[in-house]
């Protein structure tokens, strides 16, 4: 299978009532493009609102879910 090929990708109705195509229709993102763009470029955005999404809760808030201060 050439790089970057999928066995499969959803379609039709599927894909309409999923819940990413509901996630990017509330963040006004089009296209899957665009949401792997904003999700590799600003994690700080994405996984709260991921996380708020889905409706995640903490038993303790976190301040920070990624850290690369050490590199």
């Amino acid at each position: 299978m050439p790089s970057g090929a999928f066995d499969w990708q959803p379609y039709g109705p599927y894909l309409a009532e999923s819940r990413v195509a509901r996630f990017m229709a509330a963040h006004n993102i089009a296209t899957w493009r665009e949401l792997i763009d904003r999700s590799t470029q600003d994690i700080d955005w994405f996984w709260p609102a991921a996380l708020d999404f889905l409706g995640v809760e903490w038993v303790q808030p976190y301040h920070r879910l990624y850290d690369d201060s050490l590199g």
